[in-house]
């Protein structure tokens, strides 16, 4: 849980404001799974977490098993730019948090760009700036909800 209520404020409003009936991912979930919980309780129907760190997984695994959303959470171990998801499977909304300084500092710019090509079910998406926190990333536009 964070402290940083401007931040965490503006991805639940971006959160509530979007996912309502929808499928969404979360690359890099953490281990509390912070916006999935928040998507599902705004009414997302189905939400993906991708976690990298063995230790953040194997947490948020536990934690997912004691939430009431345990059935309509999916949880991937490895890192985000060596998943690709079956068409079936792509989602409607991709939540990412950047962390760092500069949009860079995690490579971010690759991830979000593996994230539209291959998670997304619009495949076509063009570029778009890094200001935001929370991307919505839909029907061939990128919204910032900042």
């Amino acid at each position: 849980p964070s402290h940083d209520t401007i931040r965490t404020d503006e991805y639940i409003r971006a959160i509530a404001n979007t996912v309502e009936g929808k499928t969404v991912l979360d690359i890099g979930t953490g281990m509390h799974l912070n916006w999935i919980m928040h998507s599902l309780h705004h009414g997302a129907s189905h939400a993906t977490g991708i976690e990298l760190i063995k230790e953040s997984y194997d947490k948020a695994r536990k934690y997912k098993n004691k939430t009431k959303y345990k059935n309509n959470i999916t949880l991937i171990h490895e890192n985000s730019n060596k998943v690709f998801l079956k068409l079936q499977d792509r989602v409607d909304v991709c939540v990412s948090e950047i962390i760092g300084n500069i949009a860079s500092s995690e490579g971010v710019i690759d991830s979000l760009n593996h994230a539209k090509k291959n998670f997304l079910k619009q495949e076509k998406v063009p570029a778009g700036s890094l200001k935001g926190r929370l991307w919505k990333l839909k029907a061939g536009t990128i919204l910032s909800n900042r």
